[in-house]
C-alpha cells in the first residue's frame, strides 16, 4: 500500500511535510563575494577565494559594491554629498581685508589660498596651525556671533575651496577642528558644509572628498578656462563612500596618529635645517674648526682658482 504521507522527490519519495526548494534559495543567506574580481585577489589576506579548478588566492573583504571605477565594501553606504551635508553661508573677503597680526575683534577667515598652499594636512588645527587671518576690524559685527542664525563654524564643519587654478587643487577642503570658542567664518572662493555625528564621525569628513574616485569626478564635472571650479549644485549631487561609524572613527583615528607622525618628522627636520645653518655660518667663516685643522685661511681673488 502506498504510503499518503510522502510526496515524489527525483526517482524517490521524501516525507510529505518537508520542503522542497532550490538549492540557491535555500542557500542564499550564504552567498558572498559578491563584486570581488581578479584585481581583489591576492596572495594573502583575510578570505580564502575559490573559483575554477580550487583556490585562487585570498581577498581583504567578503563582498564589495561598484563605486564609480572602482569597488567598496558591501557594507559601506553609498550617498550624495548634498543629502549628508548642509551648505552654510560663507564671506568673499579679500586678502587686502585679513591681517595676519591678532586684531581687536578677534574674527578668524579661512581664504582658499590658504587651503591651497598654507595648511600642511586635511585637518586644520587651530591649536597647531599659525597664522590663519583675521578680519580688519569693523567688517563683521562681533556681537553678530552670539545671533543663532549666524554662520559661525563649528567644530568638524568641512571648508572646500571653489575654485583653483589647477585640476589637482579642485575642491580641496579641510575639516576644522580645536576650535575652543574662537570667532571663525569661511572667506572667499569657499563652501562651507556640515553634518552631524549620527552620521559621519568627526574626523573623517575631510576624508569623503579625498577618495581617489570621487577626486576624479569632481576633475571631470569641474568647469572653466583658466580657473576651475565646482558648482554647490553639482557637489551636491556627487556620490561619496560612507563606512560604518565605528569604522569611520577607526579610520580616522589611524590618519590622525599618521598626521601626528609627520608632524613630528617635519619638526625635526627644520631642527636639522636650523643647525645646518648655526654649522654653515660658522665652518664657513672660520668662527668654528672641525678637529685637526689649524692652519691660517688664505684669501685669493676668485679668478686666481678658476680658469
Amino acid at each position: 500500500m502506498k504510503n499518503k504521507n510522502t510526496k515524489p522527490f527525483y526517482n524517490t519519495k521524501i516525507p510529505s511535510d518537508w520542503k522542497v526548494k532550490r538549492l540557491k534559495d535555500a542557500c542564499s543567506h550564504f552567498k558572498s563575494g559578491v563584486g570581488i574580481t581578479s584585481k581583489h585577489i591576492f596572495d594573502s589576506g583575510v578570505y580564502p577565494v575559490y573559483g575554477g579548478n580550487g583556490l585562487r588566492g585570498f581577498a581583504d573583504t567578503l563582498d564589495t559594491k561598484p563605486f564609480y571605477n572602482s569597488s567598496i565594501p558591501d557594507d559601506w553606504k553609498i550617498s550624495k554629498f548634498g543629502h549628508e551635508f548642509d551648505f552654510i553661508k560663507s564671506f568673499s573677503f579679500s586678502r587686502a581685508q585679513l591681517r595676519e597680526s591678532i586684531t581687536a575683534d578677534e574674527i578668524q577667515n579661512i581664504h582658499y589660498g590658504d587651503i591651497h598652499s598654507t595648511f600642511e594636512n586635511e585637518i586644520l588645527d587651530f591649536e597647531y596651525e599659525k597664522p590663519i587671518p583675521y578680519i580688519t576690524d569693523g567688517l563683521i559685527d562681533k556681537n553678530a556671533f552670539e545671533e543663532e542664525d549666524f554662520p559661525a563654524l563649528k567644530e568638524g564643519d568641512l571648508i572646500i575651496a571653489d575654485a583653483s587654478e589647477d585640476y589637482e587643487g579642485i575642491c580641496d577642503c579641510v575639516e576644522l577642528k580645536n576650535i575652543n570658542g574662537r570667532k571663525i567664518v569661511a572667506g572667499l572662493h569657499t563652501f562651507a558644509a556640515r553634518t552631524n555625528e549620527e552620521t559621519i564621525s568627526l574626523g573623517f569628513r575631510t576624508y569623503v572628498l579625498n577618495h581617489q574616485q570621487v577626486i576624479r569626478e569632481l576633475r571631470r564635472i569641474a568647469t572653466g578656462i583658466s580657473v576651475y571650479g565646482v558648482s554647490k549644485t553639482n557637489l551636491s549631487k556627487v556620490n561619496i563612500a560612507l563606512p560604518p561609524l565605528p569604522e569611520q572613527k577607526a579610520i580616522a583615528k589611524a590618519l590622525s596618529l599618521m598626521d601626528i607622525a609627520i608632524n613630528k618628522n617635519n619638526q625635526l627636520i627644520a631642527q636639522k635645517e636650523l643647525s645646518k645653518k648655526w654649522l654653515m655660518q660658522n665652518l664657513l667663516t672660520g668662527k668654528k674648526r672641525l678637529k685637526g685643522f689649524s692652519e691660517e685661511w688664505k684669501k685669493v681673488r676668485i679668478d686666481d682658482v678658476t680658469t
